[in-house]
């Protein structure tokens, strides 16, 4: 047995701080190296409940915990802050046993605040080193796009007098294109955490081209079961296949690059409600029950050169289309992810147009195209006066304004008007449309902007817009939403 004076002596010198608390919630008895480390007499201590010590942000998280320990009665570690005399605060780690016949708290904490700074620039410096991978990684695949774009641009003017080949390069172009407008939307996901630009339909055919297109060269195939009679969903497709992709490109990783990929989307019915699900499995190493506490945490990876970003993006994703995503995996068997997307109750787009047809018909009208892009207004005025319309340019919002007004004086209807969102130095959409409803109160406006994380553009009939126009677009989606809103 340890002797009183061994006790005391102990209880004096440690290192650590001891502490007897109340449960009236003030302290009883604590040893000097409280006051060593926080700076507060131990009188001061005494003087208020201890709660008032703790950090503002952690005192609901130590309340729940006091009332853990007196009603289980057992041992609890856990972390919290303590705030010092001098304003700054110490990160304290606790042990903690409660002993109800005598209504007090015994606990042990430790001063782990270095070790807490230690820890952080280490995981901020691992940070850094995944993002120069990532900046490493997009700057390869951006210079693969462009010697794409350049040799099939080169090739198609060296052939202008063969239209097969002109529409055979300029087609490979079209997909480079379209590939590097993905992965600039990847881009503003990890930067900005873009929210979604839905739209409402089948989901099935997304999955399975984007599935094709990241096993493309690849030994790895997939094996699809998609239910016939499959619900609408509301989804970003740009945004879903960055999703589906990561999840793939995992799998084909995991599988060496050789094997089969499950992949189902059906309908399910569970307790949060009606939802489309996806099924991604695979047969590969799997992943430790240890690491798969922590696949959703950015930054976080297990794989030589990787970012860390990938799932850690794609559960952002589905939280923001007010899905989630479950994951189960076994080493040496294999991982399976599921992602549920809510069922919309809205009719889908493209069944929105009548009779289920999108017109091929040429438009009229005088369109309104405001951008302070020269080139981006030339070729917007290309694409609209090849669908038949006439273009009237703004360079900017105050402009946009003074030519609407110009043409409501003279009796002259637009058609509609395409507002880019940001102008610098200048007045932008946002701005504008306000200005422009109070004279045009009938005509349609139509949000355009490359940041897809700007609310207008996913949310942008509150704003004052009819509906949005994401850059990079195609002639299909300018004459699409021309003819849904302005038709």
């Amino acid at each position: 047995m340890i002797s009183s004076i061994e006790s005391e002596r102990i209880f004096s010198y440690a290192l650590d701080l001891i502490c007897i608390v109340g449960f009236d919630g003030y302290f009883k008895t604590l040893n000097p190296s409280w006051e060593k480390t926080l700076g507060w007499s131990i009188n001061e201590l005494k003087s208020k409940p201890w709660l008032e010590f703790v950090h503002p942000d952690d005192r609901d998280r130590c309340i729940a915990r006091r009332k853990k320990i007196i009603e289980n009665g057992e041992l609890l570690q856990f972390e919290n802050r303590y705030i010092c005399k001098d304003g700054t605060y110490k990160w304290l780690n606790w042990s903690c046993h409660p002993f109800p016949d005598e209504d007090v708290i015994y606990g042990i904490a430790r001063d782990v605040t270095e070790e807490k700074i230690y820890r952080e620039e280490a995981f901020n410096n691992e940070k850094l080193k995944s993002l120069g991978t990532l900046a490493a990684g997009i700057a390869h695949d951006f210079n693969n796009l462009l010697a794409s774009l350049y040799g099939n641009i080169e090739m198609a003017q060296k052939n202008s007098d063969i239209k097969e080949k002109v529409e055979h390069y300029l087609g490979n172009a079209l997909e480079s294109f379209s590939s590097a407008r993905n992965l600039t939307s990847q881009l503003l996901t990890f930067s900005e955490g873009g929210a979604p630009v839905k739209k409402i339909g089948n989901i099935a055919e997304s999955v399975i081209n984007c599935c094709k297109f990241s096993l493309s060269g690849s030994n790895v195939a997939c094996e699809y079961d998609i239910d016939p009679d499959l619900k609408p969903v509301s989804y970003d497709p740009e945004q879903i296949s960055q999703v589906v992709q990561n999840l793939i490109v995992n799998s084909k990783q995991a599988m060496g690059d050789n094997g089969i990929i499950g992949v189902s989307v059906h309908n399910i019915k569970n307790g949060k409600g009606d939802f489309v699900r996806i099924t991604i499995a695979d047969s590969g190493e799997g992943i430790s029950e240890k690491n798969l506490e922590n696949i959703f945490d950015p930054f976080f990876t297990t794989k030589e050169g990787g970012s860390g970003l990938g799932l850690p993006t794609s559960h952002s994703i589905i939280k923001k289309h007010n899905g989630y995503i479950e994951v189960e995996s076994q080493e040496k068997v294999g991982t399976v992810f599921h992602i549920y997307l809510p069922v919309s109750e809205n009719v889908p787009d493209n069944d929105k147009v009548e009779n289920g047809q999108k017109s091929e018909t040429q438009g009229s009208g005088t369109i309104l195209v405001m951008d302070d892009q020269d080139a981006v207004r030339d070729i917007m005025k290309d694409m609209l006066e090849s669908l038949g319309y006439q273009v009237i340019e703004a360079y900017d919002g105050e402009h946009a304004i003074t030519i609407v007004e110009e043409m409501k004086l003279k009796g002259s209807l637009l058609r509609c008007a395409i507002f880019d969102l940001t102008v610098p130095g200048g007045m932008g959409g946002k701005d504008a449309v306000r200005k422009v409803k109070e004279i045009m109160p009938d005509m349609p406006v139509f949000a355009s902007s490359g940041y897809s994380s700007d609310p207008v553009m996913s949310e942008p009939e509150k704003h004052g817009f009819s509906a949005s126009l994401k850059k990079p677009f195609k002639l299909k989606d300018v004459h699409h939403i021309i003819e849904k809103f302005a038709g």
